[in-house]
């Protein structure tokens, strides 16, 4: 099963990628937010990797980083263990009966249980240092 089976809606990211869908291995983790409001969890990162066939807006604007809001609700529980500003992560997400669960390994590492995973933004911009 891929991490795309377990959202709510996988269309923005196979509208991006087509047949080469990314992994969540190693993405650049900038944010972590907890809401109460549903209660609500959200992650802002950076996918490892970017679109052989990016849309056309994206290469007119030389961009080379695909970023990502997913939020996970209702948030049942949340562990984080350590947190790193330079946050390498390796995500997983796994079905577990009714619930979803959302585990971080590497320089920051959590553990979020909810019931909902949905893309709420998918975006890209220009990253100079991986310019060639």
């Amino acid at each position: 099963m891929s991490w795309l089976d377990i959202l709510e809606d996988s269309h923005a990211i196979r509208a991006v990628y087509g047949d080469d869908l990314p992994s969540l291995g190693w993405v650049t983790l900038h944010e972590l937010s907890i809401h109460r409001d549903g209660p609500r969890a959200t992650l802002r990162f950076d996918l490892a990797s970017y679109p052989a066939y990016p849309p056309k807006k994206w290469q007119e604007q030389g961009f080379n980083v695909v970023q990502v809001l997913m939020d996970i609700f209702p948030v049942e529980e949340v562990v984080i263990r350590d947190f790193d500003v330079e946050s390498r992560i390796d995500l997983h997400l796994k079905r577990n009966n009714l619930s979803i669960e959302v585990i971080a390994r590497g320089s920051t590492k959590f553990y979020i249980v909810g019931h909902h995973l949905m893309i709420g933004k998918i975006s890209a911009y220009c990253d100079p240092s991986l310019m060639e």
